[in-house]
């Protein structure tokens, strides 16, 4: 019991860390890009997040949620629900990709159709990585997630400034979006020793979903 409840608060004041570092490392690259870049590439970039966020809604669909409840989660399990994934994720940029030229229209932003096109690329990197996140939150491992997202944090938030200051604009902030979802995909593949096999079990799936 007494090794269950030190994981708990271990796992709580990594999460805790996590947010308030990351929170840090956004603001200071806020405070430094809102002097490099106009207003209007901050609004582009809202704009942008509206079919990020609605499509990464779905992409999930719930089923992150599901593995963590689900106290015995097979092999085909894990595969299923990544494979679903992956499948979601490449559909909503399909989406966004031929819709991305009326998005352009409706907001009257020119190259917005360019813009929507790259950065939607992080649902379908992010959509990879859902088996290593609920694996490391099922065993309350939430340093690893800390120190992964710090590294990506950094790393892209130092990249945008680099792109902003050679005068890239609001595409410093689109690579940056892409290159710290990439990172974070990256080093959860490269811990978590996990390989999916073509073992699946879709009943299984129905009854997550």
């Amino acid at each position: 019991m007494s090794e269950l409840k030190n994981n708990v608060l271990g796992g709580v004041a990594w999460n805790i860390l996590d947010n308030i570092i990351n929170k840090v490392i956004n603001v200071l690259c806020f405070i430094i890009l809102a002097r490099l870049l106009l207003p209007e590439d901050f609004g582009i970039i809202g704009m942008l997040m509206i079919f990020i966020s609605f499509s990464k809604t779905f992409v999930d669909s719930g089923l992150s949620k599901a593995l963590i409840r689900k106290e015995n989660c097979t092999y085909e399990d894990y595969n299923t629900v990544l494979y679903f994934n992956i499948l979601l994720g490449i559909f909503f940029y399909i989406l966004i990709y031929f819709f991305s030229p009326f998005f352009s229209i409706f907001f009257d932003v020119p190259k917005l159709e360019s813009y929507a096109r790259v950065v939607s690329i992080v649902i379908v990197i992010g959509s990879f990585t859902i088996v290593q996140q609920t694996m490391l939150t099922k065993a309350m491992n939430f340093k690893v997630q800390a120190v992964i997202s710090f590294i990506a944090n950094t790393v892209s938030g130092v990249l945008a400034i680099y792109l902003a200051f050679k005068g890239y604009g609001v595409w410093s902030l689109i690579w940056r979006m892409v290159v710290l979802q990439f990172i974070f995909s990256l080093l959860l593949w490269f811990i978590i020793i996990w390989y999916p096999t073509f073992k699946l079990d879709l009943i299984s799936l129905l009854e997550m979903c």
